[in-house]
């Protein structure tokens, strides 16, 4: 919206120089329109003075930036235009006595049928200087109807072609058009109308009706701008969730990072998409960077929300298996079930969300947001909220929970370990009319590991928390290291010459660490990457695989070998004890998404959309899925596997793909964080990124 109305501005100079090359060219014009050139020039000003407050003046988008807010300063000042054109009646100039009578130049006629009349007279100063003057032409207007001319269609035709252009460049990039651009598109077809049935029933001579084109111009903006405020500022209500009674308690599972609920879940063999879940927002467009979660038969997925210069942030519940719902009701898979908006105050999700205990977890925040917060909420009512931990930075980091205590990084802010409320129980199940949107508790917390940027999820195993340091705004240094999760106190730090971008993963002797220099859309001018095995308890570092361009998915350790993917297209198994590459296949586009295993299988989705799945001791190819795939790279969430499905998020969409044949599943048996096994396959994963007023796909990472 920003671009497709901040130009309208740039046509008054035009025009002002139209007007002193050629006098009297725009006058009747101007009189005419006055007030639709007013109102755009101000909706454009109060556009780009919305966009350079966030931009430039506010790190956190303020209560009154909000879009909506925006939206009804736009209404106001179309309405105010209306009310002034309809109350000002008479805009004609005094009328001069006339001696002769020649036809005014740009007075709104065209030839035949003119009403429009001038008078010439001279001028009594140039009489005392012995000197005549030419003609002046003094518009008379006699109050009767105007025929259109060939510029007001040209004005009024230019304006419709570029809304219709906007409109069909904002779906061709997948958002929705209901913006402001579409109010002034619906209003000058009004106009367009209107302009060929006063030249289709023109009679000389007739009276001017008081429905002006510019007076039905306005009164559309206001129409329209209302009704579409309506239609996309209304929100669809949340309902119920069933009980969560099974955990997702670190990104993609465990701290071997495998994505899999069941390591020896055998996923699907002929690949179909079963269902899609679209929000189908009526504004703006959705972006999913956070990683899906599947526990208890319902999705929970993070998402950016942009509109116009604003980015908000949702957290979706989608139904994922057939049955009834929690309020007894038939519900289909892909069904959402709530989004958590905290009021509109949610910053962008990048943050893969967790469950344990009942409870969803997650953050907020990209890598340019500030003041940011990791959610504790009710998963079958989010409005409830448990707590909130208020952080300096961004909460783009997956939190971890070992026990009674969550993990996570907090970009310039650190790291943080929190003791989870003892009264964790009695509060997820609060009195019956306990109030909704409360904090009801307050986490402790047991300690702050700081002057380090940790954006990734942390990986926690035998009383050890693994973390990697990537460059922030604050802190600028590259390191893997370990805490002890007691004390947070450092067991060891290991240097490194690029950023520790991806997520660690651990097993009871070695932690492994990805690298990588650029984004996770742009490669850097010297790409450059790498794999790191490093001994748990000393911190050396036993190998080192370098990569032709960044590591930013989860390396996945298993047994005696290491899954890897790069940027450089690659998926690569690694020998565990050396390195050594033991087998590495190309997928035609870059590799971020960290991978699935589990049964002998590496699913692994590439940044175009295409999902393959090979044999993880052979890699060979067993079926590639490509039918969501397209020609640009922005695929950076990870993909899981529970019940033989495999969930993806795809261009602000969620797919579950699977064989045909098989039903939608039943509710897993439940499972408590505790006794999640450490090298176990069923966790969930993610890679940072930061937050730009260029789109998200152009988005940079960590």
């Amino acid at each position: 919206m920003l671009f497709g109305v901040i130009a309208l501005p740039v046509l008054v100079p035009i025009a002002a120089l139209l007007q002193l090359l050629f006098p009297g060219i725009l006058r009747e014009q101007w009189r005419q329109y006055q007030y639709v050139v007013k109102v755009l020039v101000t909706q454009s000003t109060v556009i780009f003075v919305h966009w350079a407050l966030l931009k430039w003046v506010f790190k956190d988008q303020p209560w009154w930036l909000a879009d909506k807010y925006l939206w009804g300063a736009l209404v106001a000042v179309s309405a105010v235009g209306m009310i002034v054109a309809w109350l000002h009646h008479d805009r004609s100039e005094p009328a001069a006595a006339a001696d002769s009578k020649t036809p005014a130049a740009g007075a709104g006629t065209s030839g035949k049928g003119s009403t429009a009349k001038s008078t010439a007279a001279k001028s009594t100063a140039g009489k005392s200087a012995g000197k005549s003057t030419a003609p002046i032409a003094v518009v008379v207007d006699d109050g009767t109807a105007l025929r259109p001319t060939s510029l007001e269609f040209w004005a009024v035709g230019v304006l419709l072609a570029a809304g219709l252009g906007w409109i069909a460049w904002q779906w061709r990039g997948g958002d929705q058009p209901w913006d402001q651009m579409s109010i002034v598109t619906g209003a000058a077809l009004i106009g367009m109308l209107h302009l060929l049935w006063r030249r289709a029933t023109f009679v000389p001579g007739r009276p001017r009706s008081i429905v002006t084109t510019e007076r039905l111009m306005l009164t559309a903006f206001v129409v329209i701008g209302v009704g579409l405020g309506f239609y996309v500022q209304r929100s669809d209500a949340n309902q119920i969730a069933r009980t969560v009674t099974t955990d997702w308690p670190t990104f993609h599972g465990d701290a071997s990072r495998s994505g899999a609920a069941d390591p020896h879940d055998a996923g699907p063999t002929k690949p179909t998409v079963k269902w899609t879940f679209d929000p189908a927002v009526r504004k703006g467009r959705i972006i999913m960077d956070s990683s899906p979660i599947l526990v208890s038969g319902q999705l929970f997925i993070g998402a950016l929300h942009e509109v116009s210069a604003s980015f908000n942030g949702n957290l979706f519940c989608v139904n994922a298996a057939t049955g009834k719902s929690a309020a007894g009701k038939d519900q289909l898979p892909g069904e959402r079930i709530w989004t958590f908006t905290a009021k509109d105050t949610l910053q962008p999700v990048y943050s893969s969300p967790i469950v344990a205990g009942g409870r969803l977890y997650f953050g907020e925040g990209f890598h340019e947001d500030h003041n940011c917060r990791l959610f504790c909420v009710d998963p079958s009512q989010p409005n409830r909220i448990f707590w909130m931990k208020q952080t300096t930075s961004h909460v783009e980091s997956t939190p971890t929970i070992v026990g009674d205590r969550i993990y996570f990084g907090a970009g310039d802010d650190g790291v943080f370990c929190l003791e989870l409320p003892k009264t964790a129980t009695e509060a997820a199940h609060p009195p019956e009319g306990a109030k909704a949107d409360i904090v009801l508790e307050t986490p402790h917390q047991a300690w702050h590991f700081e002057k380090i940027h940790v954006d990734s999820s942390p990986a926690v195993i035998h009383n050890r928390v693994f973390i990697g340091s990537i460059l922030g705004d604050v802190y600028k240094s590259f390191e893997a290291v370990a805490l002890d999760a007691e004390q947070g106190t450092v067991l060891w730090r290991l240097p490194a010459d690029l950023p520790v971008a991806a997520c660690p993963a651990a097993t009871t002797d070695h932690a492994y660490f990805g690298l990588g220099n650029g984004k996770v859309n742009v490669n850097d001018p010297k790409p450059a990457g790498a794999v790191w095995s490093v001994n748990a308890e000393t911190g050396k570092r036993d190998w080192e695989f370098k990569t032709e361009n960044a590591v930013f998915a989860s390396p996945i350790p298993a047994g005696e070998v290491v899954y890897a993917v790069c940027r450089d297209s690659f998926c690569y198994c690694l020998n565990a004890a050396n390195g050594e590459v033991k087998w590495k296949v190309a997928l035609g586009a870059s590799l971020v998404a960290t991978p699935i295993l589990a049964a002998d299988k590496l699913y692994v989705l590439n940044t175009r959309g295409a999902l393959t799945c090979l044999n993880a001791e052979t890699g060979k190819i067993l079926w590639n899925f490509d039918e969501l795939a397209s020609g640009e790279d922005t695929v950076y969430s990870s993909p899981v596997l529970v019940d033989g499905n495999v969930y993806l998020a795809i261009d602000g969409k969620v797919y579950c793909i699977g064989d045909a044949d098989k039903n939608h599943p039943a509710e897993p048996a439940p499972k408590k964080a505790a006794d999640v096994p450490a090298e176990s396959h069923d966790q969930h994963g993610e890679k940072p990124l930061e937050k730009s007023s260029d789109p998200p796909a152009a988005q940079s990472t960590k």
